[in-house]
């Protein structure tokens, strides 16, 4: 797999990726309908901050998206083709945004799991230090917010 910079062009292509990774979890339609804006990729999105994709044979696989802000990290997106979970493409995303991360200065990066993706993210060295009260039609559930601390020991939680 090839990691390259994301184009505002990509968008189109990304926010399928978002959406058929979220409806490989089995999620209601209704529950994909709600998501739609957080599962929408925009160009000014991706102008404004940094993603990355993940290429094999010139088939986009997967991406990342990154807000970069002072010497906190924000991961807005993780999302790979459902065909490609499991191979690997989400845990060298993660590692190549990390590490672009920590080399722009982040000292710790944050994120908002899926329960489905919350073991993939301690797997990769985040913590939860927060769950957060969501709600999707008419459940409810406590969504986690991981961080994970790019330099030193421990979880800054601020």
């Amino acid at each position: 797999m090839t990691i390259l910079r994301a184009q505002p062009e990509d968008h189109q292509v990304l926010t399928e990726i978002a959406h058929a990774a979220k409806r490989h979890w089995g999620y209601p339609e209704s529950w994909i309908e709600e998501w739609r804006y957080f599962l929408t990729v925009l160009p000014e999105d991706i102008a404004n901050n940094h993603g990355f994709i993940g290429v094999v044979d010139g088939r986009l696989i997967g991406f990342s998206g990154l807000e970069l802000d002072g010497a906190k990290a924000i991961l807005h997106h993780l999302w790979v083709r459902p065909e490609w979970i499991g191979k690997g493409v989400g845990r060298n995303l993660f590692e190549y945004t990390e590490n672009f991360a920590r080399a722009n200065g982040a000292t710790r990066l944050r994120l908002e799991s899926d329960r489905h993706a919350e073991g993939f993210y301690v797997r990769m060295g985040a913590v939860v230090f927060e769950r957060r009260p969501a709600s999707v039609g008419a459940v409810s559930y406590l969504r986690p917010t991981m961080e994970k601390k790019l330099s030193g020991d421990g979880v800054a939680a601020s």
